[in-house]
């Protein structure tokens, strides 16, 4: 939050996310300035990203997620619709809804997000526009059921009954903390490259899939 900070306190119009080990295309800024002056009511905008193995270097998957903001904020409701390290938010956005919340460390950017996407709107520009560094000390793999429990908990802060991707969204995160690790490591990646994570949430097979997943992690208990 300090580097966020300093960005507030000047005048700048958008700050972009990017982490240490992952590669920002060329074009990847140009491009998103250019969407959000473009598009006005957007306050966030990601990219896709491809992933490569931070031992071999070589590439694993093409990360996609939804583009249209409908889509965008339908999936923010079961995950983070947004690859963190691509994103490119307004300043006056964060003015509004604050920074990065200490309350949930494995799990920050999710929550951020989910505070911009209830007030603004977000969205992806549908092309690989950086290259994601994938560590198996990451958060996301090292610490996998801290990150589970902290977005469980912000899908139930931000709870909204009437939309039925809410449940599916609590219902989701519950059967992957009951998969063991190595299962829902490989559920994942399936996930993922396969473009699911991109695609329109279908209530119906996220609910066969819920019930498969739990299904499967009971056989280990």
């Amino acid at each position: 939050n300090a580097g966020l900070r300093a960005i507030l306190a000047r005048q700048y119009d958008f700050v972009a996310c990017h982490d240490a080990d992952d590669i920002s295309y060329p074009d990847r800024i140009a491009k998103q300035v250019e969407f959000l002056d473009r598009h006005s009511e957007i306050a966030a905008v990601g990219v896709w990203g491809r992933h490569f193995d931070e031992v071999t270097g070589k590439p694993t998957m093409i990360q996609r997620t939804p583009s249209s903001a409908a889509q965008t904020k339908k999936m923010m409701h079961v995950n983070m619709a947004i690859i963190n390290s691509s994103a490119m938010i307004r300043v006056s956005a964060l003015r509004a809804v604050g920074l990065y919340s200490e309350l949930y460390p494995a799990a920050e950017d999710y929550e951020l997000f989910r505070r911009i996407s209830r007030e603004f709107q977000i969205a992806n520009i549908p092309s690989v526009l950086m290259d994601i560094c994938i560590s198996p000390t990451g958060i996301s793999l090292h610490f996998r059921r801290r990150q589970l429990l902290d977005r469980f908990k912000i899908q139930l802060r931000y709870f909204e009954p009437a939309a039925l991707r809410a449940w599916l969204g609590l219902g989701w995160t519950a059967a992957l903390l009951a998969l063991p690790q190595p299962m829902a490591r490989k559920f994942k990646r399936w996930w993922k490259r396969d473009g699911h994570e991109g695609m329109a949430i279908d209530p119906k097979v996220m609910g066969s899939v819920i019930i498969l997943a739990a299904f499967m992690g009971s056989l280990y208990d």
